[in-house]
């Protein structure tokens, strides 16, 4: 019987997609010119968050732009926001500047009513924050904080897991107990996330490139020079392939790696626009991507 099931898993693994290709592309106009950095995508995919330079506010738009909707324009508020997993809230950093002295607070957003609520206040040093179930997660002042919010439509089916960025190490919790993962020893670990099914974590490691390791640190794919990379889903990664010349990005097309083949897919080829900081949606079939003008696109892909 475990023999079948693993003939089974390698079929399934084996036809899982080799090819991604481009459907449909199109600009997502927007009113203020201003706007030109895309900070996350709603878990249902009919909502996109936008910002500004140097991810100054965030605003709400619809997949096809139009429309604007200022929820915060303060400083940072556009940098690596997070949705709840059904997209009732969003979770936000503000920072200001009293005495030249950086301070950061932690917003949840309710997206139905517009309700603000403080969960973190003028904190010196705030990580990003991390969802998993009913609660978020995020590092305030050296210290691992767990907040709930009310959310009866969603139900727990196991520990919470999760991965906060600490001095650019990726520490995986398992509920509240936190362990560093460092699959390629002492270094710098930036865009460091989990996979959807929460079994493995993608990371690039500076000056070595993207990787795929297990929890434990095994390091399970490398996956070359990928930047900003992100899960399309638990066997798909996508992210950028970007060139400069120490200045300005002179190219850069979306690409793909599909765990399943170990096989790198080239999105774009695109010399005369630079594809850049692909988020993907949830559906793993419809992406958005900004370009260094300032420019934001929908992208829709067929994967086969």
């Amino acid at each position: 019987m475990r023999v079948l099931l693993l003939i089974l898993f390698m079929i399934t693994v084996t036809t899982e997609a080799q090819e991604v290709r481009v459907a449909r592309t199109r600009q997502i106009k927007l009113p203020d010119n201003d706007i030109s950095f895309v900070s996350a995508v709603s878990p249902d995919g009919n909502r996109v968050l936008v910002s500004g330079p140097n991810f100054k506010g965030i605003y709400l738009t619809g997949r096809r732009g139009g429309k604007v909707t200022l929820i915060s324009d303060a400083p940072g508020a556009g940098f690596e926001p997070r949705f709840s997993e059904e997209g009732h809230y969003l979770f936000f950093r503000e920072d200001e500047f009293p005495d030249q002295k950086k301070r950061s607070s932690l917003i949840q957003y309710d997206m139905s009513t517009g309700e603000r609520r403080v969960v973190a206040d003028k904190a010196s040093d705030l990580s990003s924050p991390a969802v998993a179930g009913n609660s978020v997660h995020f590092r305030s002042d050296g210290k691992i904080c767990n907040v709930e919010f009310d959310n009866v439509s969603l139900k727990s089916t196991g520990p919470e897991i999760f991965v906060v960025s600490e001095n650019l190490t990726p520490v995986v919790y398992f509920n509240s107990e936190g362990r560093p993962v460092k699959p390629n020893g002492d270094g710098s670990y930036i865009w460091a996330s989990l996979s959807p099914d929460r079994s493995k974590l993608l990371y690039y490691f500076a000056g070595r490139g993207t990787f795929v390791s297990d929890l434990e640190g095994k390091i399970l794919f490398s996956l070359g020079q990928i930047s900003a990379p992100r899960w399309m889903n638990n066997l798909m990664v996508i992210g950028m392939e970007d060139h400069d010349d120490g200045y300005r990005v002179t190219g850069s097309e979306i690409v793909c790696f599909s765990l399943a083949t170990g096989q790198k897919l080239y999105v774009t080829s695109t010399p005369s626009r630079a594809e850049m900081f692909p988020l993907p949606f949830s559906d793993g079939t419809n992406v958005v991507f900004q370009t260094p003008e300032g420019e934001i696109y929908f992208m829709r892909l067929k994967v086969k």
